[in-house]
């Protein structure tokens, strides 16, 4: 099986990283696998971006209208 791509860059941010999982995965969005990242979705509509890179973590969102 394949390992899933994520945008970890390194093991710097994993603590932060899984906090911000744990969090997202109170609520009912899905992880997926997008741009070599995760990614999570309502509807099919990409809402949240994370992941740890050399000198910063990402955590982007989009506007979406429900």
């Amino acid at each position: 099986m394949s390992e899933k791509k994520t945008w970890h860059s390194n093991e710097l941010w994993e603590v932060e990283l899984e906090l911000l999982r744990s969090i997202i995965n109170k609520t009912q969005l899905i992880v997926t696998n997008k741009w070599g990242g995760e990614v999570y979705t309502h509807n099919n509509k990409n809402v949240i971006g994370i992941g740890g890179f050399k000198q910063f973590l990402r955590f982007g969102s989009s506007m979406v209208f429900f």
